[in-house]
């Protein structure tokens, strides 16, 4: 794995590293895998994903047959996602799967890729418009030219813009594989000016009688997005909007859309 820069707060997701696939990998839409595969499509084709972490998706796109570059900041993420891959690939699988510790406004391609991937709102932690404008740019010049750029985003919740910073969102309490419980509480300071919001999640480990044994907190700075904003700034920078899917076509029968995905190819 190649050294490089740490993407945003990467001491949150060393530390959550081992516990990652119960928090956060299954709170994601349960969509997005599919939406992802099935426009990256079929056969061999070489593709790069921004952000991989511990492998949900890429390792989905492995068995699909493609050629994987994974790039992450975090190299505890990292650890997690080669010892998957070694339990859950065959060898030849294994070949195809390429992990990078790189922050990502780091990245530049030496190579086209049919696809470029940027899940579960990864691009939210680019605070900065230059960085973000550098990255699609870099993005836009790594595309074959029939390749596309796919990325999603969470749509932000007028619900929460409401509340105080503060409040306390609890939102799990988990069973661990080998007993016990995984419970997640966190606050969210939000400045609508810069549009950041400030998240701390409070993690407390539990036993199986729900007694505590051990917490910890971690926290992070994200620069949201509203939809059309995304779409202006894709545009701005070069790209075609091919799709626009909110919760990646599944839809919502309990409230708004979460989020909002984006399938775009380089103009030419």
């Amino acid at each position: 794995m190649s050294p490089g820069r740490r993407l945003a707060a990467p001491d949150s997701y060393d530390a959550i590293a081992e516990l990652y696939d119960i928090d956060m990998g299954a709170s994601a839409d349960p969509g997005d895998r599919a939406w992802y595969l099935a426009h990256c499509g079929s056969g061999t084709r070489p593709v790069v994903e921004l952000g991989c972490g511990t492998g949900r998706i890429a390792l989905e796109l492995v068995r699909a047959g493609h050629r994987v570059v994974g790039l992450d900041a975090s190299a505890s993420m990292l650890r997690v996602l080669a010892a998957r891959a070694e339990r859950e690939l065959d060898p030849e699988q294994r070949r195809r799967l390429h992990p990078v510790r790189m922050d990502i406004r780091d990245w530049s391609a030496a190579r086209l890729f049919d696809a470029v991937l940027c899940p579960y709102s990864a691009i939210t932690y680019l605070l900065l418009e230059v960085e973000r404008s550098r990255l699609f740019e870099r993005v836009r010049d790594a595309l074959a030219p029939d390749g596309h750029f796919l990325l999603d985003l969470f749509v932000p919740d007028s619900r929460i813009a409401c509340l105080p910073a503060d409040h306390v969102h609890r939102d799990y309490r988990r069973p661990l594989p080998g007993g016990g419980f995984l419970e997640r509480s966190k606050t969210i300071a939000q400045d609508p000016t810069r549009q950041l919001n400030t998240i701390e999640r409070r993690y407390r480990i539990l036993d199986a009688a729900g007694r505590p044994l051990r917490s910890f907190r971690t926290r992070d700075t994200i620069r949201y997005h509203y939809p059309e904003q995304m779409q202006r700034l894709l545009e701005e920078t070069g790209f075609d909007i091919a799709e626009i899917s909110l919760d990646f076509g599944q839809g919502r029968e309990d409230g708004p859309a979460r989020c909002v995905a984006f399938a775009c190819r380089r103009r030419e």
